[in-house]
């Protein structure tokens, strides 16, 4: 027995031994795992470093941004640009990973730290790659639209072109762009000068990409062009906010699928190419929420269906104002929003549907140039003949809680009969229930037909008249009073009896205001929720 149990004492010892080894082991790998995580290079840029021209440290630091040996920039790292004007373009050459994007930032130090200018970004195939321009890590950024102007206090890298777009970027994936901005991109020789331009060829389950706290200005094209037929799965795809787009040439933003844009503040056009609209949408799952847009000549949001079953445009909590930074005589637009149908590619098509179209919570105020109205739900017909649809049903689809005052002709969604034959017309086809049309105020007496409603083959001269003649019976026409229109404040006054606290509660489709207050029942008409 007493051998036996020295044998079990040794085994005792070996089992323990190598309980002690796999602990050991695994220690050691894990801090292997973590140490090679934490192993980030940092490179440097500086015109004035008079080293070694390594781009490892300040004194070798890389003199031009032609010079970074992008061969030796892994995932993960981090290159540092010091203050100054770089004559080049900043031309990414590698790709990080989801895990470990490559980030490229400004040098913050007191002495060395301060803007940097560069002659355009090619970012390219390039994927997972943050590019943060804030000249202060610490700064507090804005949480809502009335706060959005600070940004310019911290955008630290700008980027310019005097000959085409400022940014470029194909097939974009994991792409960040922080606290950038963009001067200037100008046509040249070149056909076209956007200040974003990217092309999406392919989609994946989402794409990560992003623009926030950015400056676009004084573009000769699109401030954002973001092109491609890649179909979304769902909202989200790309992010745009807290950002500002202005005096652009021609469209705010054109881009596809998939988009949300929020508190950022987007115009005036400039016009000086093609047919500017704010935001040029094509396709569905876009959610435009808490922004505030100024003059555009064509449209202030124009979406386009492209599909033959168009869905989920979410346009809620926005301010859509005329007059405030440009002469409004520019103010000469064909419509507020305009949803259409538009798509070459598809060619004569019999049916489409548009699904889910939510309108809501907008103030529109002072646009009395309006051609089309407030808003316009129209299609194609047959005298386009690249691209045109017989019927097209619309579904699912809201028009609930905005306030549109002192804007040219109202609002309308033209109506028409489904057709089995041409001529096919240029209106679509909607149940009272497939088009909910209801707490909205339309009003004023400066503008032209201020208080016309167009609504399932009707005209109405007022909102009262419709609730007579209609399934729906809370529209109104009555005055509005906003706090302090004159200094562009449009909450609504703590007397006003037309819109404040008479709207519908939409919390299965947001449950915020333009400011990111929560919504209280009863809900406001108009982007604030009213303080109780």
């Amino acid at each position: 027995m007493a051998g036996f149990s020295s044998e079990l004492g040794i085994k005792k010892k070996l089992k323990t031994s190598k309980s002690s080894f796999k602990k050991g082991w695994f220690s050691c790998l894990a801090f292997f795992l973590v140490a090679g995580q934490a192993v980030a290079s940092s490179w440097h840029v500086d015109a004035s470093a008079t080293g070694n021209n390594s781009g490892k440290n300040w004194t070798d630091a890389w003199t031009n941004l032609v010079s970074i040996a992008w061969p030796n920039v892994k995932p993960g790292d981090t290159i540092f640009i010091s203050r100054g004007s770089y004559p080049e373009p900043l031309l990414v050459g590698v790709s990080g990973t989801s895990n470990a994007p490559i980030t490229i930032s400004l040098r913050r130090d007191s002495q060395f730290g301060g803007a940097v200018n560069v002659r355009g970004i090619n970012i390219g195939r390039h994927e997972w790659i943050t590019i943060d321009g804030a000249l202060d890590k610490t700064f507090s950024p804005p949480t809502n639209i009335l706060q959005l102007r600070t940004i310019t206090n911290n955008v630290g890298l700008f980027c310019s072109n005097s000959n085409g777009t400022a940014i470029y970027m194909t097939n974009p994936n994991g792409i960040k762009l922080l606290w950038v901005g963009v001067e200037q991109a100008r046509r040249g020789v070149t056909k076209a000068a956007n200040g974003i331009w990217a092309n999406v060829t392919r989609r994946g389950a989402t794409d990560h990409n992003q623009v926030k706290y950015c400056w676009i200005k004084d573009v000769d094209d699109d401030g954002i062009a973001w092109i491609g037929n890649a179909p979304a799965t769902h909202f989200g795809h790309q992010e745009i906010a807290f950002s500002i787009i202005e005096r652009v040439g021609d469209d705010g933003l054109e881009a596809n699928h998939g988009f949300t844009v929020h508190d950022c503040i987007i115009g005036p056009s400039l016009f000086l190419n093609g047919h500017p609209d704010g935001i040029q949408s094509v396709g569905s799952f876009w959610k435009i929420y808490n922004n505030e847009f100024h003059d555009f000549f064509n449209s202030w949001i124009r979406t386009q269906a492209t599909q033959v079953n168009h869905h989920d445009v979410w346009i809620y909590n926005n301010l859509f104002l005329s007059g405030r930074y440009v002469d409004p005589k520019i103010s000469i637009y064909n419509t507020g929003i305009e949803v259409v149908q538009y798509a070459a590619h598809l060619g004569e098509v019999e049916s489409m549907t548009w699904d889910q179209i939510v309108i809501c919570n907008n103030t529109f105020y002072n646009a009395p140039r309006l051609v089309g109205g407030t808003i316009n739900w129209a299609k194609r017909d047959e005298k386009t003949k690249d691209a045109f649809v017989h019927n097209v049903t619309v579904t699912n689809s809201l028009f609930v809680n905005n306030l549109v005052v002192d804007c040219g002709r109202g609002v309308s969604a033209w109506w028409q009969e489904l057709k089995s034959a041409p001529p096919w017309g240029s209106a679509i086809h909607y149940s009272e229930q497939g088009l909910r049309w209801d707490y909205n105020t339309v009003t004023g007496n400066e503008a032209p037909e201020a208080r016309r409603i167009g609504y399932h083959g009707n005209l109405f001269k007022s909102a009262e008249a419709m609730n007579k003649a209609s399934t729906w019976k809370n529209n109104s026409s009555a005055p509005v009073k906003f706090a302090d229109p004159a200094q562009w404040n449009f909450e609504l006054a703590l007397d006003d009896k037309s819109a404040r606290n008479t709207g519908a509660s939409l919390a299965e489709f947001f449950a915020h205001d333009i400011l990111n207050r929560p919504r209280v029942e009863p809900w406001s008409r108009g982007a604030f929720e009213s303080p109780r």
